[in-house]
């Protein structure tokens, strides 16, 4: 449940720097604050599952769909909500004969962390990747390229609690304008955990239901 940030005027932003300084109400209930380090589980109103985790190499890798078959929806993250990588494929049964398409994105200039009332704006040079497999399994490429012109846009902060846990939200919207047309994006970042869940795509909403500790 996202709860308005009028709502909360007497809880300073200083008293959420750390998960440690909570409200009592919040603090007797929460078992286990989330961290990317041990995992995050996350529920979307779709019904999907989610985890979110940090991998060996400092990289946030976020698995969006974790529980229907061979559906797959796999982002790698810098600063919370610039995506770089994903791999996806929407279906829930295997596809012989080929590979899930991966994208690739770079930015410039270099993402920047969200802060709320803040904004980024640049270019983004996007890469698919289409794998397919010939004889004897040999892999076949088949790569396209776009360039997109972005603005991410940092709104106010809000305050969510998941599992009788407290978190600062912070609302990221991003428009990408390029050949192909216009398409949205719309994530809840936690500045405390230091990343954030799409909410929202191409107007159509899907948001959290539950977040809790892996």
């Amino acid at each position: 449940m996202l709860i308005s940030r009028r709502s909360v005027l007497s809880l300073s932003i200083a008293a959420l720097a750390t998960p440690a300084l909570i409200r009592p109400g919040f603090a007797a209930s929460c078992t286990s604050y989330a961290s990317l380090e041990r995992g995050i589980v996350f529920k979307r109103k779709d019904g999907t599952r989610g985890l979110a985790r940090r991998e060996s190499d400092g990289s946030v890798v976020i698995d969006y769909v974790n529980n229907q078959g061979d559906r797959t929806d796999r982002r790698t993250v810098v600063k919370g909500v610039f995506e770089t990588r994903r791999i996806y494929s929407d279906s829930e049964f295997p596809v012989v004969g080929s590979a899930p398409p991966e994208f690739t994105w770079k930015y410039s200039p270099k993402p920047v962390e969200p802060e709320a009332g803040g904004s980024w704006s640049g270019k983004v040079n996007e890469l698919r990747d289409d794998v397919g497999y010939g004889a004897y399994m040999k892999e076949i490429h088949s790569r396209s390229r776009t360039t997109w012109k972005a603005t991410y846009s940092f709104l106010q902060t809000g305050e969510a609690n998941f599992s009788g846990c407290h978190y600062m939200t912070l609302p990221v919207e991003a428009v990408f304008t390029g050949e192909q047309g216009t398409r949205t994006q719309r994530w809840i970042y936690f500045p405390q955990l230091g990343f954030g869940i799409e909410t929202k795509r191409d107007g159509v909403g899907n948001g959290i239901t539950s977040m809790q500790a892996a």
